[in-house]
């Protein structure tokens, strides 16, 4: 059976053709439907699902073509016109190469469709040739391709820096040149957005209000004849963190969500700059006059500034003075934390070889840390600190001890963290060269697994590759070494870090019967995701 159905549905000023737009200034778009022809079901939902980005070319280049392809021969009448005329008298067709760049700045990968909208779906008509792009991630490594005919397949893109290269011909120079500014859009998906539809503008107009028990449109039934105004409210839920003012959200409206496919209008949404409102405290507390240091605490730290700038440059010196500095104040964390750093960085001298002589040196100011040794760190109460719920901005906001204990307890727990890394670092490079060093590593990989999750990616890449050593070189657990570095490597922040991921799942590899179809299946990948530029 055939049942006929008529959605009418209008705008002041849109036709219907046309999307629902919801600009940057405005919170809502109106829109009306009526039942002209029966009673209708009327169950409206809106959402956004898709952000358009567009980006304008960053170099362009005209070149001529092949004198072999890219010539058009004369046409029929012209050839009738005048019988000398041959192929070599034809039109030669340009080409020009326009290169765009774009960053995604998302954590998790998102799916982008690139696509020259202003000459989509033209095919004959076309003003232009070819139309034929490429996008390739920074290795330039083809990821996509695709043209003006038709959307190509959603490419997954994760954090990182792309190209598209647009070829395009044409007989006129002066045209292409003409062109050079081509816009092109990225269609990047993300999960849909809900936006609310009421019947009632100033529920519209607010949208951010949601505390005074106002509710959507709903179910309802259209009586034949009758209209019904709706408001669609922008979304109010958290846009992705890389959506940028002047990107374009769209999805869908539809009149009834049981019936969406023929009941639905496109949805726009301008994202507007980003709120940068902040609270006005006039009550907050001044900064207490305890605070400004005094002359021998700007002496003291002028001091610990000076170590930095001779740690390589002349080590007796470094030591004689870090000694009185620390008879001075054993419990200042910059100092301290420079002489990590010179524990580091520094070119040690001695009988010991290299390695071990790092491993000492960073001991060493490992036991300074303990309060047990005149330090100023006192582990069981830096763990009971953060073994409870911390305190959030609102609870510190003005509460100056609260405030003063959390960025104590934070300095050194940093301080904690980063020496125990080192530490841990130092002995994992240790126990490659001597594999009976093993239970330093083990000792200090125990100490650090109390103080996990790092922040800064290069700590991050740091801790992965001792946690790998130790699981391999101590316990002798291949396996769970590479899932280690696996798991670390699809996080991976930078080239040089999944280069260096993955050079240690080699080392692995290559220390075990009957993987060489793994080894190179490994580099062959390595070197098809970075080929050489």
């Amino acid at each position: 059976d055939v049942e006929f159905h008529s959605f009418s549905s209008r705008s002041p000023t849109l036709v219907a053709s046309q999307p629902v737009a919801i600009s940057a200034g405005r919170e809502f778009a109106r829109l009306g439907a009526a039942a002209n022809l029966r009673a209708e079901r009327l169950n409206p939902s809106a959402s956004l699902n898709t952000v358009q980005r567009t980006i304008r070319p960053s170099s362009y280049n005209i070149i001529s073509g092949s004198a072999d392809r890219d010539i058009m021969p004369p046409s029929d009448p012209e050839i009738k016109a005048n019988a000398k005329l041959g192929a070599s008298n034809g039109t030669e067709i340009y080409n020009m190469f326009l290169e765009y760049s774009f960053d995604i700045d998302s954590d998790k990968p998102i799916k982008v469709t690139p696509v020259a909208t202003s000459l989509f779906n033209q095919l004959y008509d076309s003003p232009l040739d070819s139309q034929i792009w490429e996008l390739r991630d920074s290795n330039a490594q083809l990821i996509e391709s695709g043209s003006s005919m038709h959307h190509s397949s959603a490419a997954s893109l994760e954090k990182g820096n792309y190209t598209i290269s647009f070829h395009t011909r044409h007989p006129s120079r002066q045209v292409l040149d003409q062109m050079k500014d081509l816009p092109f859009q990225l269609l990047m998906s993300i999960d849909a957005l809900d936006c609310k539809v009421y019947s009632e503008l100033d529920k519209a107009s607010t949208p951010a209000v949601t505390d005074d028990g106002r509710s959507e449109v709903g179910l309802k039934v259209l009586i034949k004849g009758s209209f019904q105004d709706l408001y669609v409210s922008r979304p109010t839920g958290d846009l992705p963190s890389w959506v940028q003012p002047g990107d374009l959200m769209t999805g869908k409206v539809s009149l009834d969500k049981g019936k969406s496919d023929v009941t639905s209008m496109q949805l726009s949404y301008l994202v507007p700059p980003k709120s940068k409102v902040k609270k006005l405290n006039v009550n907050k507390i001044p900064k207490d006059e305890e605070d400004d240091k005094t002359l021998d605490e700007i002496i003291f730290a002028s001091k610990v500034s000076y170590l930095s700038t001779i740690r390589t440059k002349d080590a007796d010196a470094y030591k004689e003075l870090s000694e009185k500095l620390l008879q001075e104040n054993s419990t200042s964390i910059p100092l301290l934390s420079e002489l990590l750093s010179f524990a580091k960085e520094a070119k040690l001298e001695g009988d010991d070889s290299k390695d071990i002589a790092r491993v000492k040196e960073i001991q060493k100011v490992r036991d300074l840390l303990s309060v047990s040794n005149g330090g100023p760190i006192d582990e069981s109460t830096l763990a009971q600190y953060y073994g409870v719920a911390l305190p959030s901005e609102d609870d510190l906001e003005g509460d100056k001890d609260a405030t003063k204990l959390k960025k104590k307890m934070d300095e050194q727990k940093k301080l904690l963290q980063a020496t125990l890394l080192a530490l841990s670092d130092a002995a994992a490079t240790l126990v490659l060269s001597d594999s009976s060093q093993s239970d330093i590593l083990d000792s200090s990989v125990k100490e650090l697994k109390k103080w996990p999750s790092f922040s800064d990616k290069k700590d991050k890449l740091t801790y992965t590759m001792v946690m790998s050593r130790h699981q391999r070189l101590c316990k002798g657990e291949n396996g769970s070494a590479i899932k280690t570095l696996m798991d670390s490597r699809k996080d991976a922040a930078s080239t040089e870090d999944y280069k260096k991921l993955t050079g240690e799942m080699l080392v692995i590899f290559e220390s075990l019967e009957g993987a060489q179809h793994i080894i190179t299946d490994t580099k062959n990948s390595l070197y098809k995701r970075f080929p050489p530029k």
